[in-house]
């Protein structure tokens, strides 16, 4: 695996995700891939809080109640799932980072759903079609 750089449209080549010399781009890619699957349900994402339940009451996005996220708590909720801590912490910021990259310069927060489900399948696709081009 590598770490990838991303041509930004206006700007120079960098590193996606600056430097952390243990995130590759696999861990991401797994990262989005388990994001996508929650936000394939519309009714389980939200702007804010990271996390709410079923009540709509503001919780933790690693409670066992957590019903609805959003990309951050379901970001956070994920990776601690995945990857032990710290990589956790450091693939889940290196995913909203690369989100951000892809993005043409609009703010992740408080994309619509469509918008945000979207650049996250864009972000993963990207990621399966680069590891599977480096395979070859």
């Amino acid at each position: 695996m590598a770490i990838i750089t991303i041509a930004l449209s206006g700007s120079e080549d960098r590193m996606a995700f600056y430097g952390w010399k243990h995130v590759e781009q696999e861990h991401v890619a797994i990262l989005l891939g388990a994001v996508k699957k929650v936000f394939a349900d519309p009714n389980k994402r939200l702007l804010w809080p990271r996390a709410e339940n079923e009540s709509g009451q503001e919780i933790s996005p690693f409670s066992t109640e957590a019903s609805k996220w959003s990309l951050l708590g379901a970001g956070e909720m994920c990776a601690t799932a995945i990857f032990s801590n710290p990589l956790d912490r450091y693939v889940e910021c290196a995913m909203r980072d690369f989100l951000d990259d892809i993005s043409d310069g609009k703010s992740i927060h408080g994309m619509t759903y469509e918008d945000e489900f979207a650049l996250i399948s864009l972000g993963h696709e990207l990621l399966e079609t680069k590891e599977t081009s480096d395979e070859h």
